[in-house]
């Protein structure tokens, strides 16, 4: 399920190291407390921050350079 969307994310300027690191941040604000913007079977912070990013509900700078 969550595999086939986060396929869908990566486009040809996508970038999957960037989009673990982000998903990683999120889990840990959620570990920490933060309350998560998806409603979501998943039970694990890693699994619901990534879905979060995969469907847009974290918003995020790309770094410059």
């Amino acid at each position: 399920m969550i595999f086939n969307e986060i396929e869908e994310k990566l486009d040809d300027n996508s970038n999957k190291y960037e989009l673990s690191v982000i998903a990683a941040k999120r889990s840990k604000q959620l570990n920490l407390g933060a309350e998560k913007t998806v409603e979501t079977s998943f039970k694990n912070p890693a699994s619901i921050g990534l879905y979060e990013v995969i469907t847009g509900k974290v918003k995020y700078d790309k770094p410059k350079g």
